[in-house]
């Protein structure tokens, strides 16, 4: 995001004292349904 004067950038992190193999499969999950609303988005504009 950002606008005339700056750029702004919201991180976000989580602690964890174990590895969790299974976090690639949860962010991908995200991404996908990023991408998702962004094809709904883009059909619907059409």
């Amino acid at each position: 995001m950002m606008d005339e004067k700056a750029i702004y950038v919201i991180l976000g992190a989580e602690i964890q004292d174990q590895v969790n193999y299974g976090m690639p499969v949860k962010d991908g999950l995200y991404d996908m349904l990023g991408y998702s609303k962004q094809i709904i988005h883009h059909f619907r504009r059409v």
